[in-house]
């Protein structure tokens, strides 16, 4: 970190990825480098959303350091995906203009699209061994025609962590279980909203086609089902039921 804050005071940027298993430390160790950062531990400029992570940088002071923090919750269907990396690449270009700091929490790597990863100047393998917690592997990128097929080559060290400060701990897991049950809400209430619109356009669509029977039969009493059926494109047990009442 101290390496990053000399490339900060000249006109650099930072990018950098931290990727794991869920309740590796991913947060736990970008927390203890912002703290290294900033001298001081807090949740500030600590998002849990690309949406709030934009409001964020929009605001941030030139050289601060920003995390986005379980950005999984980002990934939890193939639109918020593509909205998510639209906001990140908005978010990119932001860091570069501001000189930020910028660690992006990810469950896999492999959920990142290819042109956005090449952004990042480090990678952070984060994970546990057995049940405990605290160990990194550093990865530097290295992008020439000789390793595009291999982006990230590993330096030659890792870092063990420790747990975070009590108070602090405490702190960041109430932001956590805040942030996620907000976003909870907020996929439950995206869920409902498309029940209930696909459930009004079968409606509408079943409408149409059962007028459009009802019609056929009035023009033609004497039709069978299976002759409705190909005239009005509906299924023959659809147009039996809605004929068998129409003709009763």
């Amino acid at each position: 970190m101290q390496w990053i804050r000399k490339g900060i005071e000249n006109d650099f940027d930072y990018v950098i990825i931290v990727d794991g298993p869920e309740g590796g430390g991913k947060s736990t160790f970008a927390a203890h480098a912002k703290a290294m950062y900033d001298g001081a531990y807090n949740l500030e400029n600590v998002c849990y959303d690309s949406t709030d992570l934009l409001k964020i940088m929009q605001t941030a002071k030139k050289g601060q350091c920003v995390i986005l923090d379980e950005a999984v919750t980002s990934f939890m269907s193939r639109t918020s995906l593509d909205r998510f990396q639209v906001r990140l690449i908005q978010a990119f270009s932001i860091v570069r203009e501001r000189n930020l700091v910028f660690f992006l929490l990810i469950p896999n790597l492999g959920l990142l699209d290819k042109a956005l990863q090449t952004r990042a100047v480090y990678r952070i393998w984060v994970y546990p061994k057995g049940q405990n917690r605290g160990y990194s592997k550093i990865y530097y990128s290295q992008r020439t025609p000789w390793t595009t097929g291999k982006p990230w080559h590993a330096e030659a060290w890792h870092y063990e962590f420790p747990k975070l400060p009590d108070d602090f701990e405490k702190e960041y897991k109430k932001f956590k279980t805040r942030e996620m049950m907000k976003k909870l809400k907020e996929y439950d209430d995206e869920i409902k909203y498309e029940k209930v619109r696909k459930e009004k356009e079968k409606r509408k669509v079943k409408g149409v086609k059962t007028q459009l029977i009802i019609d056929y039969l009035k023009d033609n009493p004497k039709a069978t089902d299976i002759e409705i059926a190909k005239a009005v494109g509906a299924s023959v047990p659809w147009v039996k039921q809605t004929a068998g009442v129409y003709r009763e």
